[in-house]
């Protein structure tokens, strides 16, 4: 889901059980968020930038890149009408 985050912990050997501790998450939990199950919240997302990726933007790392042909048929599959 996150695939600059993913690019930046390989690069930087950071693990998951490292930010998971620093958030105070279970590795569960942190697994979870980075797979886009469960959201960050807006001072996680800080937080790791801020201990692990400090010349990095936030907004690089949580960018989330649109499956546009995912939400057209999922655009698609909506009524069309209202029930009655």
């Amino acid at each position: 889901m996150f695939n600059n985050l993913n690019a930046e912990f390989k690069r930087s050997n950071v693990s998951l059980d490292s930010i998971a501790q620093e958030l105070g998450v279970t590795n569960r939990t942190m697994r979870n968020k980075k797979n886009g199950i469960t959201q960050f919240t807006r001072n996680e997302m800080y937080m790791i930038r801020d201990k692990f990726f400090p010349k990095l933007g936030v907004e690089y790392l949580f960018y989330v890149e649109r499956d546009i042909a995912k939400e057209a048929m999922e655009f698609q599959d909506l009524p069309t009408e209202p029930k009655k």
